[in-house]
């Protein structure tokens, strides 16, 4: 009894000690992790480290193939970028994890509840320990896709009966259903979740089950002569204005499905998908008129409108189907007009002569050495938000002026790694605008509602490490808030290889500090990472993106207003290490092995994961220097 008492008052001495510091008690454990006698940001920069490795190692994949072949493959985690600033998260990323939510959990544990709920939690965690899971997310969608990319040899999709359109006859025939199999998407969800969840590298098997068509060949005989009827009287011709597009046979008898009506029979309809994807694929390019925002400058100490807003066009493709399949099946029409909606400028405004005549901050930065093509995007994204006017609480997108990051909004490319294939990605240098945009933002003390920083360091952007944005169609974006009052005018200029972009507005009597940001957790880059391409000669070997080091950044701003309110904002970057990549020519002997299935072979999709460098120590730099952008 006396050896009860006396444990209980040491643990609630413990208990009391540990209730009135920042640490987190002893007992708790994060994702394997002991977290007693961390700090929350301790813990979480220890997590951060954690998951940064399991990113790098990749998933390992035990499968069986429509062969019935069993095989093991590695399946990554991250995706590579050859240039820069093209965000991973554009790439795809496959799963989030929030460390600080995490660190805050764990630092909750014995201190909430009533008084007696605190001490009875607290003489458990003395006692047995309790362990939480990480605060992981998995982008479900992207992972699935991304599975079933890289494992093309694990399914067989099933497929539905249809009509097919024989040319030479000019009739139609039915081709048969057929059964596949497809991944059991929830178990492979649920059991990589787990294995992130206690900070583990996820090791998993495959489950399949087989997928029945859901159209079969005598669903479409009563319909081949009504399908037969409608194909004679093809083509369909499609219009808008006095523009013509002319649907193939070929393509209307692909597009042949069968419904129920309100009646519960069966009908021949068109696929509204199918056909939505092909008016998005094929006609609205052709459609398109762009939205445009008025747009001003800085003219003799006034501002002057050089560019008057005009609304857009787009091809409304859900009504313009229900159109088509109306047309065909119950008006027996061949000629059928497209439908559009009108669409408008994301920021509109009727002030031509607003109250603009100070420079409420001006930030740039450099961006030697960039290729042609990042040169190239940089320039258009500036001129994409030169001149654009916010009225006085009104929200600004980057994104929104930058819309659709691809060729036909006139951005060029550059080369990216995704998985073990190289390929073109748009948009290498938006970043540059995106970063330069935030650090004058953020010295004009505007509140800022939307910022990420990149997944790893990028040079252009150092000095500081932590004040950089990136941005991507549709997400991530930057968005800020103009608090001001009156409206605030953007003006950009690209003067050889510096961007330069200036806010103008009416002061309000605010001002703004901003720290230098203080540098945490540094980390080495790690090994080299190969891959192994056919894309060059076997046996030669082609460096194309240096290391990165990891680290992590933090920065306060200051905003301090003319009534004596102060707000303060925490701005936080973690950036994982980034190895250098290297391409490898295959050699001729690894080429046929990796095409050859046999029994006892384990293919890897990437090269198996190197171990981790565990020698390199973090480091902490502080400063209390104030700086502005």
């Amino acid at each position: 009894m006396l050896l009860i008492v006396l444990v209980a008052g040491v643990s609630i001495a413990y208990g009391e000690f540990y209730a009135h510091t920042e640490k987190i008690f002893f007992g708790v454990h994060a994702g394997g992790v002991d977290a007693g006698g961390l700090t929350k940001q301790e813990l979480a920069e220890k997590l951060e480290s954690v998951i940064d490795t399991i990113r790098r190692q990749g998933m390992e994949v035990t499968y069986e193939d429509i062969f019935h072949v069993r095989k093991r493959a590695f399946m990554p985690l991250e995706n590579t970028s050859l240039q820069s600033d093209i965000p991973i998260q554009a790439l795809g990323e496959i799963f989030f994890f929030d460390a600080q939510k995490t660190a805050e959990l764990a630092y909750d544990q014995g201190r909430t509840g009533t008084f007696f709920q605190k001490y009875r939690d607290r003489l458990f965690l003395f006692f047995a320990g309790h362990g939480i899971s990480l605060d992981v997310s998995l982008n479900e969608k992207f992972f699935i896709q991304s599975l079933k990319k890289e494992l093309i040899s694990f399914e067989s999709p099933a497929r539905d009966a249809s009509f097919a359109f024989h040319a030479r006859t000019a009739s139609i025939s039915i081709e048969p259903e057929q059964s596949g199999r497809e991944l059991d998407s929830t178990q492979a969800l649920n059991d990589v979740l787990e294995f992130l969840q206690k900070g583990e590298r996820p090791r998993i098997t495959l489950v399949s089950n087989i997928k029945l068509a859901s159209l079969f060949a005598n669903h479409l005989l009563d319909f081949k002569n009504r399908a037969q009827q409608i194909i004679e009287r093809s083509p369909i011709i499609l219009s808008l204005d006095k523009k013509t597009w002319e649907v193939s046979r070929e393509s209307l008898a692909s597009w042949f499905t069968i419904e129920k009506n309100a009646s519960d029979r069966p009908i021949l309809s068109l696929n509204k998908d199918a056909v939505v994807s092909y008016l998005e694929e094929h006609i609205t390019s052709d459609v398109r008129v762009q939205a445009k925002i008025a747009r001003f400058e800085m003219k003799d100490g006034k501002v002057t409108a050089f560019d008057q807003q005009e609304n857009g066009r787009e091809l409304d493709a859900e009504q313009s189907a229900s159109a088509i399949i109306s047309g065909i099946f119950e008006k027996n029409e061949t000629a059928i007009p497209l439908i559009t909606r009108e669409t408008v400028p994301p920021l509109t405004t009727d002030e031509s002569t607003p109250l603009v005549h100070d420079i409420l901050a001006s930030a740039g930065t450099d961006f030697k050495g960039s290729p042609k093509n990042r040169i190239f995007n940089i320039t258009l994204g500036a001129s994409r938000i030169h001149g654009i006017l916010i009225e006085s609480g009104k929200e600004f997108s980057l994104i929104s002026f930058l819309g659709k990051i691809d060729e036909v909004s006139g951005f060029l490319p550059e080369l990216v790694i995704k998985g073990t294939k190289t390929t073109p990605e748009f948009g290498g240098g938006l970043c540059q605008v995106s970063t330069t945009l935030f650090r004058t933002v953020a010295a004009a003390g505007l509140p800022i509602l939307e910022r990420k920083n990149h997944s790893y360091r990028v040079p252009y952007y150092e000095p500081p490490i932590g004040f950089d944005a990136t941005v991507y169609y549709p997400k991530p974006d930057f968005r800020f808030l103009n608090d001001t009052g009156n409206p605030i005018l953007i003006q950009t200029a690209v003067k050889g290889t510096n961007i330069k972009i200036t806010i103008w507005g009416t002061k309000d009597g605010r001002n703004t500090e901003i720290d230098t940001p203080t540098v945490l957790n540094r980390r080495s880059a790690g090994p080299t990472k190969i891959i192994k391409t056919d894309t060059i000669k076997p046996g030669e070997k082609k460096c194309i993106e240096r290391a990165h080091a990891g680290a992590d950044a933090i920065f306060e701003r200051r905003v301090i207003y003319s009534n004596g309110e102060l707000k303060k904002d925490i701005f936080k970057s973690h950036y994982v290490t980034w190895p250098e990549v290297c391409l490898v020519g295959k050699r001729a002997d690894e080429v046929v092995v990796a095409s050859t299935s046999t029994p006892s072979a384990e293919i890897p999709l990437v090269i198996p994961p190197q171990k981790e460098d565990q020698n390199s120590a973090p480091q902490s730099v502080s400063s209390t220097e104030k700086k502005t952008p």
